[in-house]
């Protein structure tokens, strides 16, 4: 039906998060043309950032790089579909012999079993053992419908499809899947990009390189979540945690980096420096902004840090009214 072409386009590239796009562009661009990148397009990802993607890189879109509408009212009958067609359609059309992907639980993972199916970080999910993932009991029509787009509960490593897991911290892997675990160096994959495309990267996260120095001089930087806006507590909650948090950490000596999916203005609260673009915070440290601790209630991206750095990750205790909605988490 397609005719092949077994020269180009022999790796599929999957991202659905802020993070997950910077990686995915990361790997994109260290081999564009035999690369193809699906951007889902979600509230996971800032509307400005997709926005400045598709001018920049217009002449990749359709091409190179494919958009899903992951905010589609009829998201069965459109994205999934969308996206279930895209992996036939690449099946059919190139020799695909890699794919890289965020989640294991998607179409493209069962599609192209088989394959060498890379699965990287998402998030502290990497980092648990299966007794402790919050794992749902899926409902029958659930079954039904996986099996209609090719998709399966996301076990986050323990897909039989997947060839090897990708961390930040692989020696923090739960032992079951210790010996998928690779070392995931965003560094190594930044230097090895040319200058050029080094800039298209920084200009779909609106970077500005004279605000990072300013950066400099701070010793910690403390990173919110979106607590309020996944109903766990109220926004006013949130902000007395975080304005508890930098009493205890040094009131005037934090940067404050938001989470890209809160709403929350942090700069009407807090008279500390706030990072509050759509930029994931790993790009600030591949252009060599260092701090001396890093301060969370339980990211993960404390974990990409590649220069030593005091870790205090304070978890769901933190805060009782927290502790109750939310509910405890061990790593």
């Amino acid at each position: 039906m397609f005719k092949k072409h077994p020269k180009n386009k022999n790796r599929i590239i999957h991202c659905t998060h802020s993070r997950e796009l910077l990686i995915a562009l990361l790997e994109y661009y260290s081999d564009p043309l035999n690369s193809i990148l699906i951007i889902r397009e979600s509230s996971y990802i800032q509307k400005k950032t997709i926005t400045k993607i598709k001018f920049l890189l217009n002449s990749e879109i359709g091409k190179s790089i494919y958009f899903i509408d992951f905010n589609s009212k009829y998201k069965y009958i459109s994205y999934k579909l969308h996206e279930l067609y895209l992996a036939l359609y690449f099946k059919c059309k190139y020799q695909i012999t890699n794919i890289i992907v965020f989640c294991d639980g998607i179409s493209l993972v069962n599609i192209f079993a088989g394959k060498s199916i890379c699965l990287y970080e998402h998030g502290l999910v990497n980092y648990q053992a299966v007794d402790k993932m919050n794992i749902k009991k899926t409902s029958f029509f659930k079954k039904i419908k996986d099996k209609l787009f090719y998709e399966s509960q996301p076990t986050y490593g323990r897909n039989k499809n997947i060839s090897s897991i990708h961390l930040f911290q692989p020696e923090k892997a739960p032992k079951d899947l210790g010996k998928l675990a690779l070392r995931l160096n965003i560094n190594e994959l930044w230097g090895d990009l040319s200058l050029v495309y080094q800039n298209k990267i920084l200009d779909v996260f609106n970077v500005n390189i004279d605000e990072l120095k300013k950066l400099g001089s701070h010793k910690n930087i403390i990173f919110t979540q979106p607590i309020s806006e996944q109903g766990f507590v109220t926004e006013e909650h949130k902000l007395s945690i975080y304005k508890r948090i930098i009493k205890e950490y040094g009131e005037g000596d934090c940067v404050i980096k938001v989470h890209p999916r809160e709403q929350t203005d942090y700069k009407k609260h807090f008279s500390d420096v706030v990072i509050d673009n759509n930029a994931p915070f790993e790009i600030y440290t591949l252009l060599g902004v260092n701090f001396k601790m890093a301060i969370t209630l339980y990211s993960s991206v404390v974990y990409s840090f590649t220069y030593p750095i005091d870790v205090v990750f304070l978890g769901v205790k933190y805060d009782s009214k927290l502790l109750e909605s939310r509910g405890d988490f061990e790593l």
